[in-house]
């Protein structure tokens, strides 16, 4: 009887899981955009230029992610984004990687994320965009040239084409895989497979 009681109560109120708070960030133009609607919709959509924030909740295996994705104009949306990355869990940055011209400014960027006092505790997606582009940088040169290996957070980076959606599910493998493990224990920094 206890058995069955439990299992209906279960049914009609089903344990919520917290949302986790995701910051999705970048240059502009680098897909954060179409990133987060391919992995709300598991569709292609096009995209109109950011202003301010677009907010969706994503499932990750059992956790909600409540994704900010942030405008890539950063000197408007910086001081902004300051007064809502409190409670922040995961940083998504996404970069272009066909766009070598604008690797320091977003070296930059996320520098400027490492050193956020409240983002100490953060883990970080690192999605290496436009694979399907010729020219496209891989994860093991964008390693080197934002030098990832001097970051003390929990990160990852993962190959992606935002179009098509490949590598997308894998970054969030990750991302998930990094938000069970940062309950006290630090993971290694991962480097993904190479997908291209």
């Amino acid at each position: 009887m206890g058995g069955r009681l439990t299992h209906l109560f279960a049914r009609w109120f089903p344990k919520t899981e917290p949302e986790l708070r995701v910051g999705m960030l970048g240059l502009d133009n680098a897909g954060k955009t179409t990133i987060l609607y391919q992995l709300k919709l598991e569709r292609n959509v096009e995209p109109v230029p950011t202003v301010g924030f677009n907010v969706e909740n994503v499932r990750c295996g059992k956790m909600l992610l409540n994704i900010w994705d942030v405008s890539g104009d950063r000197p408007r949306t910086r001081t902004l984004w300051q007064h809502y990355n409190h409670n922040t869990r995961a940083i998504i940055f996404v970069i272009d990687a066909t766009d070598m011209r604008r690797l320091p400014r977003a070296m930059d960027e996320l520098r400027w994320l490492w050193c956020r006092p409240e983002l100490t505790e953060a883990v970080y997606l690192l999605y290496a965009n436009k694979q399907d582009l010729p020219g496209a940088l891989g994860a093991e040169q964008l390693v080197t040239i934002l030098q990832l290996q001097t970051l003390t957070q929990q990160w990852a980076i993962q190959e992606c084409c935002a179009i098509n959606g490949i590598g997308l599910s894998d970054g969030l493998q990750q991302l998930q895989q990094m938000l069970t493990h940062n309950r006290g224990k630090r993971l290694s920094a991962t480097l993904s497979n190479k997908l291209f």
